[in-house]
């Protein structure tokens, strides 16, 4: 059986990529190879090694910190512990720096944080997770009148705009104006209100919801072309932790972390944290958004 590993940053020094090499192997993970270490730092798992200058005539090879060597193997446990595929595995990894960095519980670079939320934004929700996103929203509009068929249409319809990150407004609104209204309501089908005047005005609803979609592509690609500033990251984090209604997630996102503890983070087998970390992250986008002007 694999044995934890106990690297820590207080008992080693910093690293080349053949020294992170050596330390997966020793704890287990053979099939770790420079490759990987590159692949992790361009995703934002690792960050970018220092150049360490020894003479006047050159540089010795890059290294990463101590905290960074530590990380490493504290990831790669809790990714042997995930049981999907690669992409997710990734995100959730992804995730977990952001969440990490958020509540200041590891001193990471910005720069790393920023190639950490592309990768993260850049797949954000697996297909099963598009499913239960698109289940709670229909099942919370549903009328009690609506047909099975309906809602199954509905749901599909929701998972596949989340899916592909883009929203067919009218085709979404048309499916929801379906399971939403009981006939005898005379729904306006066009804006989604009803004469009664007591049902949320779905035209709206979808506009909002399609216009925070466009807002966080629009982050993503930002991200993407390094447009988002190391100042402005810092200022949503501080927006983020100075919200009150923060703390309670905060609070979740820590004890379940402990609870399903792997290696000291996040990323039990049953993905408990791993949502967790998931619902920081959108409320740290929420704060970004703002930040940068487009909501």
């Amino acid at each position: 059986m694999m044995q934890r590993p106990h690297i820590s940053a207080t008992d080693t020094g910093p690293g080349t990529t053949d020294d992170l090499v050596a330390d997966a192997h020793a704890a287990g993970f053979t099939r770790v190879s420079s490759r990987s270490i590159r692949d992790w730092t361009e995703f934002g798992l690792l960050a970018q090694p220092a150049f360490r200058k020894s003479s006047q005539h050159g540089s010795d090879h890059r290294v990463y910190p101590p905290e960074q060597r530590e990380l490493f193997l504290r990831l790669l446990w809790v990714r042997k512990r995930l049981p999907q595929g690669w992409r997710y595995r990734r995100v959730v990894l992804a995730r977990t720096i952001v969440g990490l960095w958020l509540l200041g519980l590891l001193d990471l670079p910005t720069e790393q944080v920023r190639r950490a939320l592309r990768s993260t934004l850049g797949m954000q929700s697996t297909a099963a997770e598009n499913r239960r996103i698109a289940s709670a929203l229909v099942d919370g509009l549903a009328h009690p009148s609506a047909s099975t068929a309906q809602i199954r249409k509905a749901r599909l319809v929701v998972a596949q705009c989340l899916g592909k990150g883009c929203w067919d407004r009218a085709r979404v609104l048309s499916v929801l104006v379906e399971v939403s209204f009981s006939w005898s309501t005379h729904a306006d089908r066009a804006t989604g209100s009803t004469a009664g005047g007591d049902t949320p005005n779905l035209g709206q609803m979808l506009n909002d919801l399609a216009g925070y979609i466009d807002s966080r592509n629009e982050v993503m690609t930002r991200l993407r072309e390094e447009a988002v500033t190391p100042a402005q990251l810092l200022e949503a984090r501080r927006r983020f932790n100075s919200d009150p209604c923060q703390v309670a997630r905060r609070l979740d996102w820590i004890m379940e972390a402990m609870v399903h503890h792997t290696a000291g983070l996040p990323g039990s087998p049953d993905n408990t944290a791993a949502g967790s970390s998931l619902t920081l992250l959108n409320a740290f986008i929420h704060e970004l958004i703002a930040i940068l002007g487009l909501g």
